[in-house]
């Protein structure tokens, strides 16, 4: 991974449902890119809508622009 030259940081329970379709299809390329065995309707449960009272995901990006990790924050009571 290339040193992350931006981070944003992401509320999901504020997107709209289109907004979510397009974070999920991002972060999966990332995704996938590292791990297996998931499919993108369980990483979008587990990772953009998980049952969490609240979720935070950090994107990273590289110099280019380009998606280089992400970390999701989830609490759970």
């Amino acid at each position: 991974m290339k040193t992350p030259f931006t981070i944003d940081t992401i509320l999901p329970a504020r997107l709209t449902e289109k907004e979510k379709s397009e974070l999920t299809d991002r972060l999966f390329q990332v995704h996938h890119e590292i791990f297996h065995g998931v499919n993108k309707e369980a990483f979008r449960k587990y990772v953009i809508e998980p049952d969490s009272k609240l979720t935070k995901i950090r994107i990273y990006q590289d110099q280019e622009g380009n998606d280089a990790g992400y970390l999701s924050f989830q609490v759970f009571e």
